[in-house]
């Protein structure tokens, strides 16, 4: 099954600039404009989100992430390999950018920053605190990723970690989540 590279260094960066490795991680090396890199992610090649994407190129490339030249109006863009590789079926990844609609309201690239965490972080017992401080997500958004990698997928198995403290009284003190063998199918 081939295999799509992340890394764990990408996963505190914006929705817009994982975006961006996330689609040179798929599809390796790319040669585009500005207006091309719109219609990459399906956005309106106006003039606010050519600038957006433009910032993002910058901001990747000072922060040692990518590297790009640029001839003309043409980027050519590719990723700069980090410490911590963290990998996913190609399929998955596919499968959960390419899904129409969500069970709850949450962007594709949470959902997969979400998983990555889970992958790299494995079957150990957790607080939602050490996913959102890493991820710069909130909980309300962390719940939705997990709700839908749990729901929508079948990617993961959850399991609440609970101590009872007195009678009808329980203190949640974790939980952990396991990662499926496989997604379901739509």
């Amino acid at each position: 099954m081939e295999e799509v590279v992340f890394y764990k260094e990408w996963l505190s960066l914006s929705k817009r600039e994982f975006r961006i490795l996330m689609y040179l991680a798929i599809n390796g090396s790319q040669r585009a404009n500005l207006s091309d890199m719109c219609r990459w992610f399906e956005v309106d090649p106006q003039t606010s989100n050519r600038n957006k994407i433009r910032a993002a190129i910058e901001e990747l490339a000072n922060s040692r992430m990518i590297q790009y030249s640029l001839t003309g109006r043409t980027y050519t863009l590719s990723l700069i390999p980090k410490e911590t590789e963290i990998t996913l079926p190609l399929e998955w990844v596919r499968q959960i950018m390419r899904r129409e609609r969500y069970s709850d309201s949450v962007a594709v690239e949470v959902v997969v920053k979400v998983l990555l965490w889970l992958k790299n972080y494995g079957a150990n017992r957790f607080q939602n605190f050490q996913i959102t401080s890493e991820l710069r997500i909130g909980t309300t958004t962390l719940n939705c990723a997990k709700k839908v990698l749990r729901d929508d997928f079948g990617a993961i198995m959850q399991n609440i970690i609970r101590t009872k403290i007195s009678e009808g009284v329980f203190i949640t003190e974790g939980q952990e989540i396991y990662l499926s063998a496989w997604l379901k199918e739509e």
